[in-house]
Formats: C-alpha cells, structure tokens, sequence
C-alpha cells in the first residue's frame, strides 16, 4: 500500500525505482464469529448494539478470566487505530507496528451490585479477547465500516493478524 495523488505520483515512483523507501509492516486484527473468519481490521472493532441508545449486553472472556457487563460496546484498537476512536475514548496512542492491541469498554453499567473489572488494557499477540452476545441486535463492524450481526448466542475472538499490510514509506 503506497499513498500518493497525481502531484507527487512521479516523484514518489522515481524514489521507488531508486530504493529510496522502506517498508512499514502495519498491525491488523483478525477476527472470527461463531468460528468463521471476518475481514481483518486495520484500526478497529467494534462491538455493541446496532441501536446506540440501547444498552449491550455480552460477556468478556480474556486469560481465564471471564465477566458479565452492560455498557455502550467495546472498542478493540490496533496502533493504527489508536489515533482516532480509540484516542477519543481518553487513550494515549500507541505505535501502528505494535504486536498487541489495546480494547476499552464505553461507559460500562455499574449498579448496586455490580462493577465491571475487565474493561480496559493491552492484549498480547499470543492473546484472544473472546466476547459472547447477549444481545437481540448486536453487531460487530470492522473499521466502522463492514457491518455484521452479533445476535445472543454468538461468539467473537479477537487477535493479532499474522498478515499486516505492508505501507511504502519514503526516506
């Protein structure tokens, strides 16, 4: 992946032809429903309700650690993403070629009763985050654009990409 635009597409090109590039490998996530693969994320995940206003209702499964919460959705972030969505939600940014990632609950339910604990922090490369559904109208969109359902019952395990895509940088 190369980005360039008609005004500097011939310098850009004569760069390459002389090596005066190098390659940046950027981390994405991989993703899997009910055990089928999705398409990969470069910045983000998220999964909640298709209704914003309505609450999510899933459980966290991460290590051998495991918790029912309520909240407006999480958030699941490479470096790439941490720039954008994941920055807006009070994270300071991380390298775009880091080998973890970085989820965050929105706005989890705390009640009388209850208080979510697995609602925020780094997850290695050899790590999944696992999140089952139990929602009516859940869904899971990728970049905040690929859209799929996360009806109750449904199960999403999240990890680091083996394939990043590969970003032409110039010297």
């Amino acid at each position: 992946m190369m980005s360039s635009c008609k005004n500097d597409f011939d310098k850009k090109f004569k760069m390459f032809l002389k090596n005066k590039f190098y390659i940046e490998k950027l981390t994405r996530l991989k993703s899997r429903i009910n055990k089928k693969e999705i398409c990969p994320a470069l910045n983000e995940v998220f999964i909640g309700n298709k209704i914003p206003y309505k609450t999510s209702h899933y459980k966290v499964f991460l290590d051998h650690k495991n918790e029912e919460q309520k909240s407006s959705g999480i958030i699941v972030s490479t470096g790439a993403g941490s720039n954008a969505w994941l920055k807006s939600a009070g994270v300071k940014p991380f390298s775009s070629c880091s080998k973890k990632f970085y989820f965050i609950v929105r706005e989890p339910y705390t009640g009388k009763l209850t208080k979510s604990l697995l609602t925020k922090g780094f997850i290695g490369h050899n790590q999944i985050l696992k999140i089952k559904s139990g929602m009516d109208n859940g869904i899971v969109a990728v970049d905040s654009n690929k859209e799929y359902k996360f009806n109750k019952g449904s199960v999403i395990e999240i990890t680091i990409s083996k394939n990043p895509i590969k970003l032409v940088r110039f010297k």
